[in-house]
């Protein structure tokens, strides 16, 4: 009750609906004879402004998630350093861990797509690997890159076709990639197809009885629940008063309209229905009641759509879909919070990277499936192999990470990596017989040893690993270890 009472006060819209429905509670009481003849066109209008609200805010929250994750993936510091050694990293190699990174991206939030354009060389790149070189000589295909960068904007959205998923008409979040300097790295982002938001208005206008539609800035109908007519735009360039409403009778309903930034459109929604069908001496008897439950209802309606919508994203974003072990996002922010404590120099930590051995083989002889199994049973082991109060994820295509705070000890480090190279090797048989051999590569590094962040910690890890899958494979190695024989050598 106490959560409810607080999202009342802190919400606009809620309060401004429940005062207006007390404010009609009065005057229906002491004006009953003379509401009778504009109760009906006075119920519809005051209904379309109750669910107006509500209808917007869901909206509205639809494209938060992917503005979110778009950003997340923008600011993410590993793919900053990714974007920065690109002309040092071979093309083969940059061209798998950029798809490993934008398809988690894209299955995790079951996006249609997720991209990066690297502003160097202006090369486009999706999660389903390299795509082409964007040109303004392509005329107005690639001219919305160049717009947005212009435009100065942190993000945009813009409507397209998409020339890699047969023209499929998509919602695209543009956000700019920029360095600790401010120089512009890159443009990255997700897609969703226009069919999905058809898909969400017609549930919308089940759910509220309501006809739901968006216009452009003209006025003119660009999207409904069963037909679109769109042209390719980009909402960089809209300047209109995004916080007024704008509501207005037509000769089938009363109509409300807001302008959505995130699309660059206008959201309108008509209602031609009224709840009071029955004799009026009757709907004068319920009327306290029928008016007090709606509160209740919009209220709780409210709250609770907030509230599992914020669940709902903030797992989506944090969690491996295929494995349910958290992914890049959730391990980067339980690892936040440990260089936030004031004694995590004092109490020191391990970081084991692990990349899978002769991966490609499974997926080349036994198929995706038996891939998706590997990857399955390897979240499993690393479950049961490190401890609970370990950070354990997939942060890309088959490359796991354990963060384990308070294993300083060196010799226990290699204990533990040795445990789970041993727990990893496994075989694995498909039906017709065909077999595959699974191992994994471990590279570790120490905190603060070797580094006092993630990111020092990972290039660290992530150099002994690549010493590992040189060398031997099936086996782990220690940052430290290889530097000083290196310097013996």
């Amino acid at each position: 009750m106490h959560k409810i009472l607080k999202y009342i006060s802190e919400n606009r819209i809620v309060r401004y609906n429940a005062l207006l429905l007390g404010i009609a509670l009065l005057i229906v009481t002491v004006s009953a004879p003379y509401l009778y003849r504009d109760l009906t066109r006075d119920d519809q209008q005051k209904t379309t402004e109750l669910l107006f609200g509500g209808i917007y805010s869901s909206v509205h929250g639809d494209f938060e998630g992917p503005i979110q994750v778009a950003m997340t993936v923008g600011e993410d510091p590993l793919l900053k350093n990714l974007i920065s050694n690109y002309s040092q990293i071979d093309n083969d190699e940059f061209d798998k861990k950029m798809t490993g990174y934008l398809s988690a991206i894209k299955d995790i939030n079951n996006y249609s797509n997720a991209f990066i354009i690297i502003d160097k060389d202006k090369a486009y790149y999706r999660n389903d690997g390299f795509s082409k070189y964007l040109s303004l000589d392509n005329g107005n295909v690639d001219r919305w890159y160049y717009s947005f960068v212009d435009s100065g904007l942190d993000y945009a959205t813009d409507v397209n076709t998409d020339e890699f998923n047969d023209g499929e008409w998509t919602i695209f979040v543009d956000y700019r990639v920029e360095n600790n300097n401010g120089d512009l790295l890159g443009v990255c982002g997700v897609g969703f197809e226009m069919s999905d938001i058809m898909r969400m208005i017609s549930e919308y206008e089940k759910i509220y009885d309501v006809t739901i539609f968006f216009t452009d800035s003209e006025g003119k109908k660009v999207l409904s629940s069963d037909e679109m007519d769109l042209e390719t735009s980009v909402s960089v360039d809209v300047k209109l008063d995004a916080n007024n409403e704008q509501a207005y009778w037509s000769s089938d309903g009363y109509v409300m309209s807001k302008y959505v930034e995130e699309l660059g459109w206008f959201l309108v929604v008509k209602n031609n229905h009224s709840s009071f069908s029955i004799m009026f001496k009757k709907l004068l008897r319920y009327t306290a009641i029928i008016l007090l439950v709606m509160i209740i209802i919009i209220i709780v309606f409210n709250y609770a759509y907030n509230e599992q919508d914020k669940r709902k994203l903030s797992k989506m974003a944090t969690t491996d879909n295929l494995t349910a072990i958290p992914n890049r996002m959730g391990v980067l922010i339980k690892i936040d919070d440990f260089f936030e404590r004031i004694d995590c120099k004092k109490q020191g930590a391990a970081l084991f990277l692990i990349d899978l051995d002769h991966f490609k083989e499974v997926n080349d002889t036994l198929g995706h499936a038996v891939g998706d199994k590997v990857l399955q049973d390897i979240a499993v082991i690393l479950m049961h192999t490190f401890r609970a109060n370990d950070i354990v994820g997939r942060i890309g295509g088959d490359e796991f990470i354990a963060f384990c705070p308070g294993l300083k000890d060196k010799n226990a480090a290699y204990l533990k990596a040795e445990e789970l190279n041993k727990a990893c090797r496994k075989t694995y048989t498909d039906n017709d017989g065909n077999k595959a051999t699974i191992s994994i590569s471990v590279g570790m590094s120490s905190f603060p040893a070797n580094g006092v962040n993630y990111s020092e910690l990972y290039e660290q890890a992530d150099e002994a690993l690549y010493y590992v899958k040189n060398t031997t494979r099936d086996s782990y190695e220690d940052y430290e270890k290889i530097n000083k024989n290196r310097k013996v050598t």
